[in-house]
C-alpha cells in the first residue's frame, strides 16, 4: 500500500467510531421516548442497532428493557460513540466523563451554544471544545441529530422512522433537519 492508501486508512480509521461503533452511550436516556433520549436509545433499538447499547440517566434502574447507569463511568463495558441529551449546563461534567472512558466521539444535541450569537453561548462552546481536545473526543454538534449509518442501523435522530437500507450513497449536510 503506497502513502495515499496509508494516509486513507488512517482517516478511515479515525472516523469509524462515529460511523461504525461497537457501543453507544445515550445520556440523557428516558423511558419517554416523546424526549429526545428516549426517542434517540428508541430508535436504536428499534432500528437493530448492531453494537451494545448504554442507556445513561442518574435515577439508573432499567430504561426501555435494557439495563441503564447513573454517569458514563460506571459502564463496566468501553464506549465508543455518545448521545448527549443533556441540559447544556451539565455538558462540561458529562464531556469529562466522556474523555475519562476513552469515549471517541460524541454526537451532541443539545443547543444554547454558538448558535445562539451570545458571547456565553461561544464561552460554553469553547469549554466543551477544550475538554474534548484535552480528551480526544471528537464532536458531532452541538445542536445535531447525530450520524446515520444503514449498515450498522443507526437511524437519524430521535426517530425510530429513517431507517433504510444499506447502499453507495453517502450525504453530507449541515442542516439534519432538512437532510
Amino acid at each position: 500500500m503506497g502513502e495515499n492508501g496509508e494516509v486513507r486508512e488512517e482517516i478511515l480509521r479515525k472516523f469509524r467510531p462515529m460511523f461504525h461503533p461497537r457501543s453507544i452511550a445515550v445520556v440523557g436516556a428516558s423511558n419517554d421516548t416523546t424526549k429526545p433520549g428516549g426517542g434517540f436509545l428508541s430508535g436504536f433499538i428499534k432500528a437493530g442497532f448492531k453494537g451494545k447499547l448504554f442507556p445513561v440517566n442518574p435515577k439508573g434502574g432499567v430504561i426501555q428493557g435494557l439495563q441503564a447507569y447513573p454517569d458514563l463511568l460506571s459502564i463496566p463495558e468501553p464506549v465508543e460513540y455518545a448521545v448527549l441529551s443533556v441540559p447544556a449546563d451539565a455538558l462540561p461534567q458529562v464531556m469529562r466523563e466522556c474523555a475519562k472512558k476513552g469515549v471517541k466521539a460524541v454526537s451532541i444535541f443539545t443547543a444554547g451554544f454558538s448558535e445562539q450569537g451570545t458571547e456565553e453561548g461561544r464561552r460554553k462552546e469553547e469549554e466543551l471544545l477544550k475538554i474534548a481536545r484535552e480528551g480526544g473526543v471528537r464532536i458531532i454538534g452541538p445542536q445535531g441529530i447525530g450520524i446515520y449509518s444503514a449498515e450498522n442501523k443507526m437511524p437519524f435522530g430521535p426517530a425510530e422512522y429513517m431507517m433504510g437500507e444499506k447502499g453507495g450513497v453517502s450525504f453530507i449536510s449541515q442542516s439534519g433537519g432538512l437532510a
